[in-house]
């Protein structure tokens, strides 16, 4: 008998060693941009004052050294519809992972049951009455898959590989909204500050029709300067409304970015008349940093590993299943 035992251990053994992934390992294509050897070079090569090969921070908006442009981002961030989508689909599948990496795992089960009832003595041609009886029911199982040719393993490296892409997805819906804020935030200040400067000018251009109608009472003018300095007064003024449309449409898409009506924007954004500007040149990195940098980039390279993973869970389905189990009730 021992030595029935000893041979099924041994034999036991054998098969977890000779366990092996089927499929293809995922590896980096060779002929990927990011493996070429140019892919560190300097992102600008016209030695331009305003960049820096410095790695680019995180929170890059930061950079404008801004507090309501900062109170601006942290709102969008937390109360974006895209962001939060994006966030909840992350979850959704780092959940899958964690399902696919306990599924290599001993599973354990347990049921149980109580009931009360009372059988028909008709039925079983009895005169008597059968008595209320009590019914329970308890059962324990344990199971484990032999993982033989690595399926399990090859559908965690999937399930790995996707999350790794919605995590991506997250970054680049993160990445289009600061981008967005930012973007309004800076067309808002310009707007107003050229509104500012057109309303200056028009009150400049006015005075002058204002001298010129009090030459032309005292004798010493002409229509012509009058009716030249008309014509200016009414360019400049026709010009105020673009800028004001410009502002005004900022205005809606920062409302817009952080889920506020229009009215209820901090009356600092509306007030703002001059765009903050960088302290320092502006950090940009190498050609492999942006390529790393770029969420699209990396959400695709890691559909790509998910794939080939999925063609080793393909491969196992073909060869046959070995599930260890016992139960006891």
């Amino acid at each position: 008998m021992r030595s029935i035992c000893r041979a099924t251990l041994f034999a036991l053994a054998g098969m977890l060693g000779a366990c092996t992934m089927v499929g293809p390992d995922y590896q980096v294509p060779s002929d990927a941009v990011i493996q070429r050897t140019n892919a560190g070079a300097p992102f600008d090569l016209l030695d331009n004052a305003q960049v820096d090969q410095a790695p680019l921070p995180a929170d890059w908006w930061k950079l404008y050294d801004d507090a309501l442009l900062d109170r601006l981002v942290h709102e969008a961030l937390a109360n974006n519809t895209d962001v939060r989508l994006a966030y909840h689909n992350l979850r959704r599948a780092y959940e899958g992972f964690q399902m696919a990496h306990h599924a290599q795992e001993v599973e354990f089960g347990a049921a149980g049951s109580l009931a009360r009832g009372q059988l028909s003595s008709e039925s079983l041609a009895l005169a008597e009455k059968i008595p209320v009886m009590n019914l329970a029911d308890a059962g324990l199982s344990v199971g484990y898959q032999l993982d033989l040719f690595g399926k399990l393993k090859r559908a965690a490296e999937s399930a790995g590989a996707s999350a790794d892409a919605s995590a991506a997805a997250l970054d680049a819906a993160r990445i289009t909204v600061v981008a967005q804020v930012v973007r309004n935030y800076l067309a808002a200040c310009h707007a107003s500050e050229e509104l500012k400067i057109a309303e200056h000018s028009l009150g400049i251009q006015q005075q002058q029709l204002d001298v010129a109608k009090r030459l032309l009472a005292g004798g010493r003018g002409n229509e012509v300067d009058v009716a030249r300095a008309r014509t200016q007064v009414e360019m400049l003024r026709a010009e105020l409304s673009p800028f004001e449309s410009k502002k005004a449409a900022a205005l809606y898409q920062i409302a817009a970015l952080l889920a506020r009506t229009p009215g209820d924007l901090p009356a600092a954004v509306a007030a703002c008349n001059h765009a903050p500007q960088l302290a320092q040149p502006l950090p940009v990195g190498d050609g492999g940093a942006l390529l790393k940098r770029r969420p699209d980039i990396r959400a695709a390279e890691r559909m790509l590993a998910s794939a080939t993973a999925d063609i080793g869970v393909a491969t196992a389905m073909m060869y046959p299943e070995i599930t260890l189990g016992a139960s006891a009730g």
